[in-house]
């Protein structure tokens, strides 16, 4: 994970948050018998690693990418030892229901909406670990964004880095989303071997270029296809 990232969430997945409501603040979870709170703290870490679980199974299985990506964060905010403890925990989360809506209500009600933006960053490079989104992943991340209240233009921009939009991809192959996956094979194949550059090589250094360039914009868009259905 780029270290700018980590640094952007040092304070946000740390096991203390400030608050940005009114309200009271809660007895730190942990405190020893005579300590004092800390004024207007909350531990958010737990709906944190809620959100990551939520992701991690929203496509019904959990990879080993995603677990090193989270090893590699826990270690990064906490430590080595105490690392340790939040990934057993999340191995725990993992176990059960995941109650999504909650966790996002805690967290909506505790860090500042920049915080939220950067928080869903690092939930959609969690998602591309392994280096695909699947839509069930995508579903899970859009509702996240809708319960932490993050606009639709921010969402959409910020979906936009990791998961590009694949409509003009259909639109090259001459189909739509609706088409399976055997009729984008075909229509990829006919198309490919209409563009491949080779078929220009007696037409001039111009036509050349002209479909060397349709033919890398082809196969871009058919990559992004296969990232979004999990085609081999």
């Amino acid at each position: 994970m780029p270290g700018a990232l980590i640094g952007l969430m040092v304070g946000l997945f740390a096991t203390r948050a400030s608050y940005v409501d009114d309200g009271p603040p809660p007895r730190r979870p942990y405190a020893q018998p005579n300590a004092e709170p800390t004024p207007r703290s909350r531990d958010i870490s737990m709906p944190i690693l809620v959100l990551s679980a939520a992701v991690m199974k929203a496509d019904g299985r959990v990879v080993h990418a995603e677990l090193d990506f989270m090893k590699a964060f826990c270690i990064n905010q906490f430590g080595e030892m105490r690392a340790r403890e939040r990934l057993l925990r999340l191995r725990e989360i993992l176990k059960r229901e995941i109650p999504v809506h909650d966790a996002c209500f805690q967290i909506k009600s505790t860090i500042s909406y920049s915080a939220r933006l950067d928080l869903l960053q690092v939930l959609f490079r969690l998602a591309v670990a392994d280096q695909r989104v699947s839509k069930a992943e995508a579903a899970m991340l859009e509702s996240i964004g809708r319960l932490l209240g993050i606009a639709q233009a921010e969402y959409k921009r910020i979906a936009q880095v990791f998961v590009p939009e694949t409509g003009d991809a259909y639109q090259l192959l001459g189909l739509d989303s609706s088409a399976s996956d055997e009729e984008l094979k075909k229509a990829y194949r006919r198309k490919a071997m209409e563009l491949h550059p080779d078929r220009y090589a007696q037409q001039g250094e111009a036509a050349q270029k002209a479909a060397n360039a349709k033919f890398q914009e082809l196969n871009a868009a058919w990559e992004a296809i296969k990232r979004e259905r999990s085609l081999d």
